[in-house]
């Protein structure tokens, strides 16, 4: 049985009603043309007549068309034009915050600049024009189509601070050397870092205890390395499986015996402590049969079989 059209509209009054209330958090879904920016508009209305000061409500839109639209809206609303006022709640909600602005000395009718209601590079832009001198954001900020030039620069001097601060030294010269004091390598994994940095960041700069502010960096100094270790881990098992998938059984098993038999030979060849960082030498210990071969003993056997430049070796 269907509900009738008289059910269905009081329904739609009640959602409509509700998602005006100013301590809700809403989500609004709805088709095209069914009324999203009408109730969008009321709730700001709605919010106007709670605050102290109108700046302390933020609309934000994606467009500076649906920026214009919202905000002619709101307008149309308070000067009482425009077809919006067909609505009988907008007209309602308009007239309570003309009362609050006499009262509060708002004049919003003859200073709409004070209505907030913009797109998220224009809320960038206020917010980087406001960085302290010592952040290095004076000037006139501009939304970049590009930003990799920016990331660069940042991640270069990154590097040049971080081998003159003392506390960061010690950490930078161990990631030189793990990345054989290539500048411009480093430079580029650190770009490449920046332009993901919503992956990381907020792991970084995560939260202390329930709604608190954030934790000592003392603190979560081991939660992004164990985050970082932890992805690491699921990427290699991956590949692992990849590789187990893409050669047949049988010739995996014939690899880890020849493996074995050429771990033992060159270990007989070898004088006790030598080379004992050796890929292969993880085939000494080989995997018991019927599991799946580890990380080490896939690089002992990538050893054995190709050359340094990664080539079939012409004979093992």
């Amino acid at each position: 049985m269907t509900e009738s059209a008289e059910s269905l509209a009081d329904r739609d009054a009640a959602a409509r009603e509700r998602a005006l209330d100013p301590t809700r958090s809403i989500l609004l879904e709805a088709p095209a043309g069914s009324g999203k920016t009408t109730v969008l508009t009321q709730r700001f209305l709605r919010l106007l007549c709670t605050v102290e000061e109108p700046e302390q409500i933020l609309a934000i839109t994606f467009t500076r068309k649906a920026a214009g639209e919202m905000r002619q809206r709101v307008l149309s609303a308070l000067r009482g034009e425009g077809e919006v006022l067909t609505a009988g709640r907008t007209r309602e909600l308009a007239a309570a915050v003309i009362a609050r602005s006499r009262e509060r000395g708002w004049s919003l009718e003859a200073d709409p600049g004070r209505l907030r209601i913009q797109t998220i590079d224009a809320l960038n832009r206020r917010i980087a024009s406001h960085m302290p001198l010592g952040a290095r954001g004076a000037g006139d900020a501009e939304v970049m189509e590009s930003p990799a030039m920016l990331y660069r620069r940042a991640a270069r001097r990154a590097l040049l601070d971080a081998q003159s601060e003392e506390s960061l030294r010690p950490d930078v010269e161990r990631l030189f050397e793990r990345l054989d004091n290539e500048f411009g390598r480093f430079e580029r994994l650190l770009t490449e870092m920046l332009e993901v940095r919503g992956h990381w960041l907020p792991v970084l700069l995560g939260a202390g205890s329930a709604g608190g502010p954030p934790a000592p960096l003392s603190e979560r100094g081991t939660e992004l390395p164990a985050r970082v270790e932890e992805s690491l881990r699921a990427l290699i098992a991956e590949r692992l499986r990849r590789a187990s998938r893409a050669i047949p059984a049988a010739l995996i098993v014939e690899g880890a015996w020849l493996a074995a038999h050429a771990a033992r030979r060159r270990a007989d060849m070898k004088p006790p402590g030598a080379a004992e960082r050796q890929p292969w030498r993880a085939w000494l210990e080989p995997p018991v049969t019927g599991e799946a071969l580890s990380l080490r003993h896939w690089q002992g056997l990538a050893h054995l079989a190709l050359t340094g430049e990664g080539e079939w070796r012409r004979s093992l």
